[in-house]
């Protein structure tokens, strides 16, 4: 997938190969109410609506207690990203290809992982003070009861369906050999979607306090409490337990430096049986997303290694 900017005639066609259209420009300003206009229609409940059937911004408005001016405005920056489209009688309605991943009744569904990027826009406004003084956002420093663990745990829930629904060969519960147990983790999705492939599994997730109570509700709700356990701490302090069969360590790896990950692989490796499974995302991998997310306090410790190293 490529970022840029998309041109609607053959003049502007031929003006960009001529290198006559500040491109630049246009990825600057188009971008930035394309993505807040996409998150704000999805946590207000307008693309629900739109999902339902074709409306005018007047009965969206009326429906979910906003202003007619400020739904339009959003509806009509969605109409010219392409994920909605206007209709006779300024009826809007979701454009098909959007709809497959923009309706809740849709296998293929992502709404709550697109509500949960609206986290990323105050991340983004901080990329300046990364690049100069090394200084990021620590994703994970809140409090239990913080709406945001709700948020990115449904978030979490939401991509992995859509993968799995357009993907199932490439599942990694299926491609990975665990038998039995499997411990620890990063938020719980993974671990109750493959208890829920596998019925001789049994899970343990390892997670924060304010993911783990939002991933118990979850597990009771799939109604596999008795066969997925949560263990409530820091992933480094913790008694992992064990030996377990097998080990999943996604959506972590890329938030720590690489003396952390060599210490939490190591805690890993302990509390595993001989010939057990371990799946992870690989740290040279692990460490780019670090470096171009600079989403905690250890990316400058990261980039301070690598200097190191050389």
């Amino acid at each position: 997938m490529r970022i840029g900017v998309r041109f609607d005639s053959i003049a502007e066609r031929i003006g960009s190969l001529l290198n006559l259209v500040p491109v630049p420009i246009g990825i600057a300003m188009v971008s930035m109410p394309a993505a807040r206009s996409l998150q704000v229609a999805q946590r207000l409940g307008i693309l629900r609506e739109l999902a339902g059937g074709p409306a005018t911004a007047a009965e969206l408005a009326a429906r979910l207690s906003l202003r007619e001016q400020g739904t339009r405005r959003v509806l009509d920056v969605l109409v010219a990203s392409g994920q909605v489209r206007l209709r006779a009688g300024e009826r809007y309605s979701l454009e098909p290809r959007a709809a497959k991943w923009l309706d809740p009744s849709s296998s293929s569904y992502v709404g709550d992982f697109l509500a949960d990027t609206s986290h990323y826009w105050q991340w983004w406004a901080e990329l300046e003070a990364l690049v100069r003084e090394g200084r990021s956002i620590e994703l994970h420093d809140r409090a239990p009861d913080d709406p945001y663990w709700r948020s990115t745990s449904r978030a979490s829930i939401s991509s992995r369906a859509c993968r799995a629904a357009r993907s199932p060969r490439r599942s990694r519960s299926r491609k990975a050999p665990v038998p039995c147990s499997t411990s620890p983790a990063h938020t719980g999705s993974s671990r109750w979607r493959c208890a829920q492939r596998h019925p001789e599994l049994r899970a343990t997730v390892v997670d924060l306090p304010g993911s783990a109570a939002i991933g118990r509700e979850i597990v009771v709700g799939a109604g596999m409490a008795d066969r997925v356990g949560h263990v409530d701490g820091d992933m480094f302090e913790v008694d992992l337990g064990g030996p377990h069969d097998g080990a999943l360590a996604f959506n972590i790896i890329h938030h720590l430096s690489p003396a952390q990950i060599t210490r939490l692989f190591g805690r890993i490796a302990a509390a595993l049986r001989l010939g057990a499974t371990f799946a992870g995302v690989a740290p040279q991998t692990a460490a780019t997303f670090s470096r171009l997310m600079g989403s905690n306090r250890l990316a400058s410790e990261f980039a301070e290694a690598q200097r190191d190293q050389r």
